[in-house]
């Protein structure tokens, strides 16, 4: 996971979903300590929280990538290159 959020030039916006509110804790402060911008959601309010937020990358537990609104993210304006990292 670490190289794939090293891509790039520029600091990336990175949107951690998960039910779990200790692993959002716990990925949030590995990704804060390396200089990321964090957006929280959970999977209810993924959509919206994406849409406003346009995040570069989306972190999300394989239980919520099955969701349909999740698989429509794509093709929301200004979310069409999202990279999706999907972790069990």
């Amino acid at each position: 996971m670490g190289a794939l959020l090293e891509q790039g030039k520029s600091k990336k916006k990175v949107m951690v979903v998960d039910e779990d509110a200790s692993t959002v804790r716990t990925l949030v402060n590995v990704l804060e300590a390396r200089g990321y911008q964090v957006v929280e959601s959970n999977g209810s309010e993924l959509v919206a929280n994406a849409v406003s937020a346009k995040p570069d990358i989306i972190i999300l537990n394989s239980l919520l990538s099955s969701n349909r609104n999740v698989r429509s993210l794509r093709f929301e304006k200004g979310l069409e290159n999202v990279l999706f990292l999907i972790y069990q």
